[in-house]
This record gives C-alpha cells, structure tokens and sequence, in this order.
C-alpha cells in the first residue's frame, strides 16, 4: 500500500511509522529541521507500546513530489487546514482513502467539501504522542486506540479491509459505523482537559484539587454533550473511544469522564497548554471555539465554552501572526 502522511507530527508520525516498518511505501510531507533529520536519519521513534525503531521512506515537504497514493493520512493540525487541504490533491487519485486523524467534530465535513465525501474517513485516536526532538517521535501511552468509519457514518468493506491492514501494522484500530459518537466524545473531553488546563496554566492535579475550576471542568463537558444530543449524537460508554480509555461503570458520560480525569497522572500537561507555553497556536477554534459555533445552529447556549475560547484565543492569534 501507498501512504503518504500529511503532517508528519506525533501523530502521524507514529502511526505512518508503524506502516512504513510493516514494509508499506510510506511518504513522510514534513517542513523545516524535521523534515531535515527524516531525509538524513530516518523517522526515529520511540515507544512504550510498538518499541524504539527507525521508519524509513520518501520525506519531502511538497506532495508534488509523492503522486497519487492508496491512504493520505491527515495529521496536520486543525489550524492548518486552508493551506494543507487544498495541497494534498496530487496525492489524491480516483480510489483514495484521506484518513483524518485531527480533534474536533469537523474535520471531516471540511474534507469532503473540498475532495468529494467518497474519499472521507474519520478517525478520532486516543494517543499521546510528541516531536521531542527534529526527527524523533515519542509515544508514551500504555494504550492507544484509532475508531475508524466512513464520513457518511455507514460500515463498508473498504473500512473493514482497511482496519485489518492497519491491525497487521501494529495499530489498535476498530472499524465503526457509529464514527460521528466517538468523534463527539474524544471532543467532549479533550475540550475539557485542553482548555480548562491551558486557561487556569495548571496540571491536571492542579485543576481537580480547585472547586471552581473543578466545576468549569464538568460544565465543559455538559455543554458539549449538551450540543451533541442536540444534533442527534449518542454519547455512551459503548462507543469505541471510551473503551479504549476504559471507561466503565454507571451514570451519566459526565459522570464517568470525570472519574477518569481523577484517576489521571496529576502532573499531565494537555497538548493545548503545552503549545500555549511554548507560544505556539492551539487547536481552540476547532474545539470549544467549533462547540461555541455549533451550540448556536441548534439553540444551546455554551458560556463555559465561550468563555474559553475568549480567554485563549487571543494568544492563538498572536502565534498565528507571529
């Protein structure tokens, strides 16, 4: 299989990785110093889960330069989306599948608008994946989890065929035709983790140990589901997502994700209070700041979210301008 990875980042990268050591013709589209050590070293990765190894490939910077492929894997983040979505064309041929990995809930309409819904599938990922370094990837999750289904959300046999392709490169992957809920619900609790976090610039600990950014944290969440069930969204503990975080027990999804918050390492440090830190942009338009927008087509009111977004997306723009 061809595959050419668009945005050769934590989570592309590890995810083209595990394809191109499984002996796929892996094309690594990548910028700047890290495109640099990839085209000198290799792809080198670093594992909890698949092992320390080094993926080798084409890497490049212009898909150009890759031709038509069987899989584009869409891994740039959301905030790139205008300039990266209209470049992967020439990679697109009459039977390829664009597989978006990106947060949020709308990844996949912005897709199909610009290359036809018949190439779209959805991927929402549990992962925690880095670039440490130019040329280095490191995970670092005990456990990972890839969802995946077609755009329109029915189960066809390129999803199955696909999913056992990518079971024999080493991912832990479902097929679904349930994608559009366990999108909905990886957003439902990163909107939380990365805004509330990147808001109060604390770690998880810090936010669970405080009252009021405790009760910001679960009202995050019930906006979210709220606009979800509006839309016609089921949110359980069944759909894939969940189960790859092994979410179990009684009660509300509200009620569940915030016992998982607590169980986490008190140090975590989202990737959006990272980026903010770091002074780079954040994914906040495609999260709560989408959850803000989307509230309002169907009538529910999200101030949590709005006040948010508000609160970080000031820096967001100022990185983006800088």
């Amino acid at each position: 299989m061809r595959v050419a990875v668009m945005g050769t980042g934590g989570m592309g990268g590890y995810f083209g990785g595990l394809l191109a050591r499984a002996g796929h013709e892996v094309a690594f589209i990548a910028r700047g110093a890290h495109l640099k050590a990839i085209q000198e070293q290799g792809l080198r990765i670093e594992s909890v889960i698949s092992g320390d190894f080094v993926a080798t490939g084409q890497a490049t910077d212009d898909p150009a330069e890759v031709g038509e492929v069987d899989l584009v894997l869409f891994t740039v983040k959301t905030y790139h989306n205008a300039q990266a979505i209209p470049a992967i064309r020439p990679l697109i041929g009459s039977n390829t599948a664009v597989l978006t990995m990106q947060n949020g809930v709308e990844s996949g309409s912005e897709l199909a608008a610009a290359i036809g819904a018949e190439h779209v599938l959805v991927a929402p990922t549990l992962i925690e994946s880095f670039v440490q370094e130019p040329g280095l990837i490191v995970e670092r999750m005990p456990r990972t989890g890839v969802a995946l289904g077609e755009f329109e959300g029915n189960g066809t046999e390129r999803v199955s065929a696909l999913a056992a392709t990518l079971k024999e490169a080493g991912w832990t992957v479902e097929p679904t035709a349930a994608i559009a809920g366990d999108a909905w619900f990886k957003c439902m609790f990163i909107c939380a983790l990365g805004s509330v976090l990147a808001s109060s610039r604390s770690t998880l600990g810090e936010v669970m140990a405080c009252a009021e950014s405790n009760d910001l944290f679960v009202t995050v969440l019930q906006e979210v589901e709220q606009v979800a069930r509006a839309k016609g969204i089921i949110l359980d503990t069944s759909l894939n997502i969940p189960r790859f975080m092994g979410l179990k027990g009684e009660g509300s999804v509200v009620d569940v994700i915030m016992a998982f918050a607590e169980s986490m390492p008190a140090q975590l440090k989202p990737s959006m209070l990272r980026d903010l830190e770091a002074g780079r942009p954040t994914e906040i338009d495609a999260l709560n700041g989408a959850i803000v927008r989307l509230g309002r087509e169907v009538g529910v009111p999200t101030p949590a979210n709005l006040a948010v977004t508000g609160c970080l997306r000031p820096a967001h723009l100022r990185a983006l301008a800088g």
